[in-house]
């Protein structure tokens, strides 16, 4: 006996009712799927203090990127690239400084006694 949509009504008329819920849902863990890739090949191409600068420049090379090529506005919190470029260039510089003088990155478990690993 196979399963089908009139063996199972609730479990049919569930994702009848919520796709759009569904794509919500993917779409913000999508995006933590995003950060954690670059997480994972910031940390196998410069290490564990150098994750966030090189995200950082990074983010703001291709926000430069898209900005010379005619994309004026985006999806980002900021709206505009160029506030964009200047924030996460600014965040970059100053973690990769801060790394580069063997400060650690700050981190909100570490004011409570629970430092990363």
């Amino acid at each position: 006996m196979s399963a089908t949509p009139q063996s199972f009504p609730a479990a049919a008329q569930t994702g009848q009712q919520s796709p759009d819920l569904g794509r919500k849902y993917e779409g913000i863990a999508f995006t933590f799927c995003k950060a954690s890739t670059l997480a994972i090949l910031a940390q196998l191409i410069a290490g564990p203090k150098y994750i966030l600068p090189l995200i950082a420049i990074g983010t703001a090379i291709w926000y430069a990127v898209a900005l010379l090529h005619g994309q004026k506005t985006t999806r980002c919190l900021l709206r505009v690239p160029l506030l964009i470029i200047a924030f996460w260039t600014l965040i970059g510089a100053w973690f990769a400084w801060r790394a580069w003088q063997g400060f650690e990155p700050f981190s909100l478990l570490g004011m409570f006694g629970r430092g990363g690993v």
